[in-house]
């Protein structure tokens, strides 16, 4: 569910995939207001969620659900995750910080930071990019 570190080109809602498009509206019929993105990973939608966080849904081209992410606090990063960012990136700031979740369940974290994603998986363990 890597569509964080590839290079995103925003989308008209007409330049979307009739499949994606319908999948998303099937199970998003409320969010009317998403802005769409692709990627060499597929395509996002990214609209406003609860308390200002953004949210969002991740496709494969064919229009199947990859994931699901929303932008949390800070405070909910694992321990690990937040003694990391402190000891790799001392004098950086970080307020883009999001939950992904796989179809599976599967939790992860992103964090915005300079200038880059850092991954870490539900443990709060840095995973490396490879």
């Amino acid at each position: 569910m890597d569509y964080w570190n590839t290079k995103q080109s925003e989308l008209q809602k007409g330049d979307i995939h009739a499949n994606i498009n319908s999948t998303f509206n099937e199970k998003y019929p409320e969010r009317q207001d998403a802005v769409w993105y692709k990627s060499s990973s597929g395509y996002m939608a990214r609209y406003p969620g609860k308390n200002n966080m953004e949210e969002q849904v991740m496709f494969d081209s064919n229009g199947k659900i990859k994931g699901t992410g929303i932008q949390v606090e800070n405070s909910t990063l694992p321990g690990k995750s937040s003694a990391y960012l402190k000891k790799n990136y001392t004098d950086k700031t970080y307020d883009r910080v999001y939950q992904l979740n796989s179809p599976t369940g599967e939790k992860s974290y992103q964090v915005w930071v300079d200038g880059k994603w850092i991954r870490f998986d539900s443990n709060g363990d840095y995973v490396d990019p490879k």
